[in-house]
């Protein structure tokens, strides 16, 4: 064999070998992310932009219910094995092995080529490993097509003459049945492992008889995503604490989600339904943290709340301008206006209007009151969904 084509087939190998260990890192993270593990994060979980946890996520991570990234694992690995036998003659030569390369090569290239258009047009988010699989899958292709030797054109050939000699010794086709077996039983592995963590969809949406505003002055996530979740929200309600960390994590994650917090104190002091007390510090909380919000620290102000709930109170939220290092002179004249007042009174309004019961309670694009087990899997599936994939979750109770 002369030494460049040599050389080409251990730069092969090598590419290959690459191409294994990030698509089984890709499998990892993968699995994790189905898992649903909340404390997870990857390490190219760096932004909006940039987020290999978002892509794991999407539903184009598995190609008929099986972890894209497991099919990649074994495609190299398949790939290697026939790089190898070119290289080595051993232990079986496969005469076809270098256009079937080729063939695989350039159908991972365009599969590559897909797959970047789904980040760009429908996930909004790009992943770090699936670029360097791209980079790989390139690679991949070329240095098959340079080794080749062999024209397309004796492809049904090549195959027919290779099935027979597999088939023509009892070696072989032990081989190549337990090729297969290992091949399905990763299939079935991931494809049982999908299923065991696909989430309950057990929630509802409800039209709406009046449309709400997707809008709002607090606002959380991507301003332009597709999605829009509004959630009806008391700052002293701990199902309400719990349900907004969610959402957080969730826009972080998802740039198709944004989530736009509106104010629904359960507190006699500024909701007409409340008749009696209940969140008693809940009204002040909500005009602390909107105030807050036109000093750049909505996000701060509500993480601060969240994290000392059991202590809201007119002590604390006084004290809260000191540790969170607000302008005291704008915190007190916002808290003195009516701007403020003004956006809660708008805020109560919507909520009556739509008959809130109570927090939290969210809403789908202005359309839909979501409803039922709101886990954050159940959420997730609602951030992916079509609009003509709406009418399968649709009820009027």
């Amino acid at each position: 064999m002369p030494a460049s084509r040599k050389a080409l087939l251990i730069s092969l190998l090598l590419i290959l070998a690459a191409g294994v260990a990030v698509a089984a890192d890709l499998s990892y993270i993968h699995f994790k992310i189905q898992a649903a593990d909340s404390s997870y994060s990857s390490f190219c979980n760096i932004s909006t932009e940039v987020n290999c946890d978002a892509v794991s996520a999407s539903p184009w991570s598995t190609l008929f219910g099986i972890p894209i990234a497991i099919l990649g694992v074994l495609t190299y690995l398949f790939s290697m094995a026939l790089a190898f036998t070119m290289l080595t003659g051993k232990p079986w030569k496969i005469s076809g092995a270098p256009v079937y390369l080729t063939t695989i090569g350039a159908g991972s290239t365009a599969y590559s080529i897909y797959l970047a258009w789904l980040c760009f047009a429908e996930i909004g988010s790009w992943c770090i490993l699936c670029m360097a699989l791209y980079f790989v899958n390139v690679a991949f292709f070329i240095l098959a097509l340079l080794t080749k030797g062999r024209p397309f054109r004796e492809f049904p050939e090549l195959l027919s003459h290779d099935i027979r000699w597999v088939f023509g010794h009892w070696a072989r086709i032990t081989a190549a049945v337990l090729v297969s077996l290992l091949a399905l039983g990763a299939f079935v592995a991931g494809y049982v492992y999908e299923k065991k963590h696909e989430p309950e969809l057990s929630f509802r949406l409800i039209p709406l008889e009046k449309p709400l505003s997707p809008e709002g002055e607090n606002v959380i996530g991507n301003p332009k995503a597709e999605t829009t979740i509004v959630v009806f929200s008391d700052f002293q309600c701990p199902f309400c604490k719990r349900m907004e960390i969610t959402l957080e994590k969730l826009a972080a994650k998802h740039p198709r989600l944004r989530v736009v917090h509106r104010d629904f104190p359960l507190d006699m002091a500024c909701n007409p339904l409340v008749q009696k007390p209940f969140h008693q510090h809940a009204c002040q909380a909500a005009f602390y943290a909107n105030c807050a919000a036109r000093q750049g620290k909505y996000s701060e102000y509500c993480a601060f709340l969240h994290r000392n709930q059991r202590a809201i109170g007119k002590p604390m939220l006084e004290d809260s301008i000191r540790s969170l290092q607000l302008d005291p002179k704008r915190m007190e004249a916002c808290l003195k206006g009516d701007a403020v007042k003004d956006q809660l009174a708008r805020d109560l309004s919507a909520g009556i209007e739509q008959k809130i019961a109570g927090t939290p309670t969210l809403f789908l694009n202005g359309k839909y009151r979501l409803e039922g087990k709101l886990t954050p899997e159940a959420l997730e599936r609602i951030i992916w969904l079509k609009p003509d994939e709406y009418k399968k979750y649709i009820s009027d109770k």
